[in-house]
C-alpha cells in the first residue's frame, strides 16, 4: 500500500510537470491513494462497460445522487467497487450503465468530439516540453 501511494504520487508530479496523460490500473486503493487521481473512468468486469467517467472529487457525489449509500467511515473506492462487480453482493452494475448512458454518455460523446477536433502537440513537441531548453537546441 506504501509503494502504490509513493508510485501514484510520483506519477502524479510527473503529469503535472509534464502536461502528460497517465492512465492507472489500480486494484483496492487505499483511500489517500484514490484522492490523489483528478479523473476515475470506472468499468465493470467482464465485459468492461462504463459506470462512471468524470472527476474524481465528484464519484461519491455522483453515486450518492443516484441512491447508493457510501458510508462515511468506509473507504469510497471499496464500497464503489462492490457496487459496480457483477455478482457481488452490492451489484448493481447493470443499473449504474444505464445511468451512465443517461446521465454522462452525452457529454463525454462530446467531449471526445471536441478534442479530436482540437490540434494537439506534435510527438517532437511532446518530447522537447520534457527536455532542458540545452538539449532542445542541440537537437535542432
Amino acid at each position: 500500500a506504501t509503494d502504490a501511494h509513493l508510485c501514484v504520487k510520483a506519477l502524479h508530479a510527473i503529469t503535472r510537470k509534464l502536461n502528460v496523460l497517465a492512465l492507472v490500473v489500480i486494484h483496492q486503493p487505499r483511500e489517500e491513494v484514490a484522492r490523489m487521481f483528478d479523473t476515475l473512468l470506472l468499468l465493470t468486469s467482464s465485459p468492461g462497460r462504463v459506470t462512471y467517467s468524470g472527476p474524481m472529487a465528484e464519484a461519491r457525489p455522483y453515486f450518492q445522487s443516484l441512491g447508493f449509500h457510501l458510508p462515511a467511515r468506509a473507504n469510497p473506492a471499496d464500497v464503489i467497487m462492490d457496487l459496480v462487480t457483477p455478482g457481488s453482493d452490492a451489484d448493481a452494475s447493470d443499473a449504474l450503465v444505464r445511468a451512465f448512458q443517461a446521465l454522462q454518455a452525452p457529454d463525454v460523446d462530446a467531449a471526445v468530439e471536441a478534442a479530436f477536433a482540437a490540434p494537439g502537440r506534435t510527438v517532437a513537441e511532446t518530447v522537447e516540453a520534457m527536455l532542458p531548453p540545452s538539449d532542445v537546441r542541440a537537437l535542432r
